[in-house]
């Protein structure tokens, strides 16, 4: 008995989904590369300025979560190596936060594509009349990206605000503070998704 890796099993719901909903049909693709959309969908968390996590409505009833990271532009990390590339992420995080609130969170998604990285489809999102990536990119919240290398958000003399790396023997990070409310334990789902309970 084989486990079915539900991000994999997700897309595939989602591209037989658009197929049924009057896509390219079954018999010319047996597999589709790229589904047009458009697919509704609703926002549950903006994770940086160029990823969320929605719930996309394939159709009545069926709800497919996942991760998507929008086409043509790559945001600065909240990870990145100087302290002006994680203030830039955040203004990234916020702005993308912004433009999909001000239409109450509900996307459309159009020329959605699998990722390099499983877990995640990268696809063209609107949020009301407006292109989220264009919206980011016109406003310099986000660089161009074609996949290949990514833009310094730092400047050349970023040693001056560069984060410094642990030393190997400054011990174990400190844990984090605890939260006011325990999370309960969870299983099945997805993980980081509505429903999941690990």
């Amino acid at each position: 008995m084989s486990i079915v890796d539900p991000i994999r099993f997700s897309f595939a719901v989602l591209a037989a989904a658009l197929v049924l909903a009057g896509g390219a049909s079954a018999a010319e693709d047996d597999y589709l590369e790229t589904v047009p959309g458009p697919v509704t969908a609703r926002i549950l968390k903006v994770r940086d300025g160029d990823t969320a996590e929605v719930a996309a409505y394939v159709w009545p009833g069926q709800t497919v979560y996942v991760a998507v990271r929008l086409h043509g532009i790559d945001a600065p990390e909240h990870r990145g190596k100087c302290a002006s590339e994680k203030a830039a992420a955040q203004a990234a995080q916020d702005r993308f936060a912004a433009l999909v609130a001000a239409a109450n969170n509900e996307v459309t998604l159009t020329a959605i594509t699998g990722d390099k990285y499983f877990g995640r489809v990268l696809a063209d999102m609107r949020a009301g009349d407006r292109d989220v990536a264009r919206t980011l990119l016109n406003e310099g919240h986000v660089a161009p990206y074609d996949g290949k290398a990514r833009r310094s958000w730092c400047s050349p003399d970023a040693s001056a605000e560069a984060v410094p790396p642990r030393s190997p023997d400054a011990g174990p990070p400190a844990p984090p503070a605890p939260s006011a409310r325990p999370e309960p334990p969870r299983r099945g789902g997805v993980p980081g998704f509505p429903g999941y309970r690990g």
